[in-house]
């Protein structure tokens, strides 16, 4: 075997972040093949494309749970020319519950066929998610320590969750008369990378001048590359082992042993002639991670340790305190060290996204759409509303509008979509701000895409009734 530290994994992470993602605007462009991947309904009115390898879709999404770079740098109070790391401030600022989130998807290849009322469609996609928890009594403790307005549990956050697969699928629309149209999407999921955190918990409290420590954490980890290992990551190496021999064609074989399975189920139905609703849920899925499966636990789990201040005469305290110190220090790395254990195999699931649409049509080429979304993850639930109006021609499509979040009241969003001599081509964004300003400094958000997709026959974004003569 052979050995490669922690860092080459943390640079590993590192870089699966800069994958690519969408944004819910694009659930009304359904001039772009990307649309059905959010509800598989939509594939009805694509007709036959092929969306280009690399170009179909490039995007990077990030976005926090509400606090931006202002919110911990910020003008001196006193110092006006000067800038100040503003803890407290940062402090009054967080949620109970916080986060940072990246959220993405890889489209390698697709193909869409059209023929009468159905459409069928194969796509190869990477899916990618993470979110790191930060809790706001663990920031609270460190500033105030037990003085701080958080009593006892200072952490019990998921820390870490990210999931990173290959998914093949195929999808099957169809219309049923002229108001109601059922889309599905089944794939296999293939795992490359996961971190599932099963338990993250640290308590501090003062109980009678006596501080009591307690922590427990445990941390599911797989990925196709090598094995993570290590006794004790405070008091020995951490190691990151390859497999010998041609690791490229080990990690292909790897990845295609982390096997899974997803679903997806949409539905649109027209109220009338110009209202339709639409309904989506997606990434019902999960993994069963059996490459390199490894838990990453507490070294000595819910052990608490008791502390008191020091006690000592003048002449001896430089000592006295000396020794306290190093006796802190060593009881902290008794409780927060952690060690791995090989577990075999665990199954995981990956978020699973919910969507309720309502689409209005007026002044011909002119619509109101309404959207919800809401994203169920390992602890946490996040519930978006976003409000669009778009201009949907043959051609040209544009739409502009807002989303409302838990984590956001102001996140203005556009897309463009041209399509013609056989291309779509789409662009657009969205930020998300903590102030009505858009200086970068106050932006807890952003996200940018753009793509090109090869198409025929694609059907009109609203096909009207055809009356019988």
């Amino acid at each position: 075997m052979k050995a490669l530290k922690l860092y080459t994994l943390i640079l590993f992470m590192g870089l699966s972040v800069m994958v690519k993602g969408q944004s819910d605007i694009l659930y009304f462009m359904n001039e772009t093949p990307q649309s059905s991947f959010i509800n598989p309904a939509f594939g009805v009115k694509l007709g036959n494309y092929i969306s280009i390898p690399v170009l179909s879709e490039m995007a990077f999404d990030f976005h926090t749970s509400g606090f931006c770079y202002h919110d911990i740098i910020n003008q001196h109070p006193v110092y006006k020319d000067s800038l100040r790391i503003d803890a407290n401030g940062f402090y009054e600022k967080l949620k109970k519950s916080n986060s940072l989130n990246f959220t993405n998807d890889i489209s390698i290849f697709g193909i869409g066929l059209g023929f009468g009322k159905n459409h069928l469609s194969f796509d190869v996609r990477i899916g990618f998610s993470t979110r790191i928890g930060l809790e706001k009594s663990l920031l609270g403790f460190i500033l105030y320590g037990t003085d701080s307005e958080d009593k006892g549990l200072v952490y019990d956050e998921p820390l870490l969750d990210i999931s990173m697969y290959l998914s093949p699928s195929l999808s099957f629309a169809r219309e049923f008369g002229d108001k109601l149209s059922v889309g599905i999407r089944a794939g296999m999921l293939f795992g490359i990378f996961d971190f599932n955190t099963i338990e993250s918990k640290v308590s501090i409290a003062n109980d009678n001048n006596m501080l009591k420590i307690q922590s427990n954490i445990d941390i599911l980890t797989s990925n196709a590359i090598g094995q993570l290992s290590s006794e004790s990551f405070l008091n020995s190496d951490v190691d990151f082992l390859l497999p010998d021999g041609n690791i490229a064609s080990v990690i292909t074989g790897n990845i295609f042993k982390n096997k899974g399975a997803s679903f997806d189920l949409g539905a649109t139905y027209k109220i009338r002639e110009d209202m339709q609703l639409s309904f989506a849920v997606t990434d019902l899925g999960f993994i069963h991670w059996q490459t390199n499966a490894t838990a990453i636990r507490s070294c000595h789990p819910n052990h608490t340790v008791e502390f008191r201040g020091v006690e000592s005469t003048l002449d001896s305290l430089s000592n006295d305190l000396e020794a306290y110190v190093s006796k802190l220090g060593d009881t902290l790395n008794y409780i927060f060290d952690m060690r791995t254990e090989d577990i075999g195999s665990y199954v995981s699931m990956i978020p699973a996204k919910f969507y309720l649409g309502y689409t209005w049509k007026f002044f011909g080429a002119s619509y109101i759409h309404a959207l919800y979304k809401g994203v169920k993850g390992n602890g946490y639930f996040d519930n978006y509303f976003s409000i669009f109006y778009g201009l949907h021609w043959k051609a040209l499509a544009f739409s502009f509008g807002n989303t409302f979040s838990n984590s956001s009241a102001l996140q203005p969003a556009l897309a463009l979509s041209i399509t013609g001599f056989g291309f779509n081509i789409y662009c657009g964004g969205s930020v998300s701000l903590v102030e009505p300003t858009f200086n970068i400094a106050d932006m807890s958000g952003i996200k940018i895409y753009a793509g090109v997709n090869f198409v025929i026959n694609r059907k009109n974004y609203w096909q009207p009734k055809i009356l019988p003569l």
